[in-house]
């Protein structure tokens, strides 16, 4: 190739980069000013950021908020939120450790007065350095596979994911089963797939988010043609970053391999790496006993670890078909057949949309059998989550797909245009609204407020602690060292 095409090649590659660098940083301010607020879950993690230091003390104070609560009578479900906080925090361990770090470069608040413009800054830091840290390992591994496809793709297709970010839909819920009216469901779910809003979006502030855009990390090498050993190898690293959907990302690679490139399952080193990665997510899922605490589950999660044994490692695992179904048994191998001609991104986003579209009738009928909270917590959320996952895959994918088909000027050419609409509906919708770390404080003074007693606390039925009240208390206490239990017991629902 001439000298004058490597040029070309080179700073197209860094337009791409450079626009996916917008699209990110853009993204992560417009979801900040919908979502970076002092909620439970924010403070929350602020507090297992601090409790990480001080894990006994963390500990204490979350026992002595649950006894609190039991000798008020609260409802089930509220206590259930409590303990399941208490034991998540393993979750998300490497985030975790890196916050405790953070916030050593912010001077520390001398009183409660203060503590509220000191979490603004402090939580907006951490949420953008981890963030941060995500995007920039997705743009290595772009860069490193030094093809310029991949790059145009993920700026093309993340891009698509930012403009859609502009849609005034309501926050779409992730619970899709369980919801009587057919119409309002396919509203939701079409919602949920197009824009997420902050709660799942790529571009957001939390673990889950990070992981998303690790996932496109992840299905890039994998396009590239990267073996099956280093990508299980690197994905370990991804359940320090959010354990519980790193399984699940688990399960969908290996489901993947297993009608795409079976071969390589019998690899024992992948078979280990893969075993590793079950074990590990397991053991640390702390809400197994909460979800799947019963005997039932467990039987069925053996059920599958010896199916899955058995597709492995059988030469016709769907052999049993031909006998009892033999037309059936044809239109299997036709399929087969036509899904290895497809291309490395449309072959896999094939096989997941019908993955989540098969499961979805089993996982409807185990949750039958369930608990409401195992519903509420697990199984309603279960193809939610996925979709939140594997949204900015699909998108990117698809891209693959469409940069694969046409001349390199049409792909410069279309991403440069939705950098600039993109960058016109961002300036539009944000520019009069405060910086992220202002309206943080804003919030949190008024929580403030409500633990001192000068406003009113609502309380959810049943509930005997407001959640976000609460999760300020405790990480004040861990912050400043002070007790402020006597002002949080004032806060409680009278018995």
């Amino acid at each position: 190739m001439p000298a004058a095409a490597h040029l070309r090649t080179g700073w197209s590659t860094i337009f791409f980069a450079l626009c996916l660098c917008l699209f990110a940083a853009t993204g992560f301010w417009h979801q900040g000013q919908s979502g970076l607020y002092p909620d439970d879950d924010n403070l929350w993690l602020y507090f297992l950021s601090r409790k990480i230091a001080e894990p006994v003390k963390g500990r204490d104070l979350e026992e002595a908020v649950i006894s609190f609560a039991q000798t008020r009578n609260a409802v089930k479900h509220s206590i259930a939120r409590l303990e399941m906080r208490r034991d998540y925090g393993l979750n998300y361990a490497l985030p975790v450790i890196a916050w405790n770090r953070l916030q050593n470069f912010v001077s520390p608040p001398k009183n409660t007065a203060d503590y509220p413009t000191y979490l603004g800054t402090t939580v907006t830091l951490m949420f953008a350095a981890t963030a941060g840290v995500a995007w920039l390992m997705l743009l290595v591994v772009l860069v490193f596979l030094r093809d310029r496809r991949f790059v145009a793709a993920a700026a093309l297709g993340l891009g698509v994911v930012a403009l859609l970010s502009l849609m005034p839909n309501e926050v779409p819920s992730m619970v899709l089963m369980g919801v009587t009216n057919p119409l309002a469901a396919l509203k939701n779910l079409v919602c949920f797939i197009l824009n997420p809003r902050h709660g799942f979006s790529v571009f957001s502030f939390t673990p889950r988010n990070y992981l998303s855009v690790l996932a496109v990390a992840l299905f890039a090498l994998r396009w590239s043609g990267v073996g099956a050993r280093w990508l299980y190898l690197l994905l370990l690293p991804m359940f320090g970053v959010h354990s519980s959907l790193t399984l699940l990302l688990l399960v969908h690679l290996v489901a993947l391999d297993l009608f795409r490139r079976r071969a390589v399952l019998r690899d024992p080193i992948v078979l280990l790496l893969i075993a590793t990665g079950f074990g590990y997510g397991l053991w640390r899922e702390t809400l197994w006993p909460t979800v799947a605490g019963s005997v039932f589950i467990q039987a069925a999660l053996a059920a599958f670890f010896a199916l899955l044994a058995f597709a492995i490692w059988s030469k016709h695992p769907l052999g049993w078909i031909r006998g009892l179904w033999p037309r059936a048994s044809q239109w299997l191998d036709l399929s087969g057949k036509w899904l290895f001609q497809r291309s490395p991104w449309g072959g896999d986003l094939l096989l997941i949309a019908a993955f989540w579209a098969a499961s979805f009738l089993p996982v409807a009928l185990i949750s039958l059998f369930m608990s409401d909270l195992q519903n509420i917590y697990f199984w309603h959320q279960l193809h939610g989550r996925a979709i939140g996952l594997l949204q900015p895959v699909f998108f990117f994918g698809t891209a693959m797909y469409l940069v694969t088909r046409f001349p390199a000027c049409r792909w410069t050419m279309i991403v440069a245009v939705l950098a600039l609409v993109w960058s016109l509906g961002f300036v539009y919708q944000n520019h009069s609204k405060p910086p992220l770390w202002e309206w943080f404080a804003q919030r949190a003074q008024r929580i403030e407020a409500m633990l001192s007693g000068h406003l009113p606390v609502p309380l959810g039925e049943g509930f005997v602690f407001n959640e976000p009240v609460t999760y300020y208390a405790l990480g004040q206490m861990l912050t400043l060292n002070v007790d402020r239990r006597d002002d949080l017991w004032r806060t409680a629902r009278a018995p």
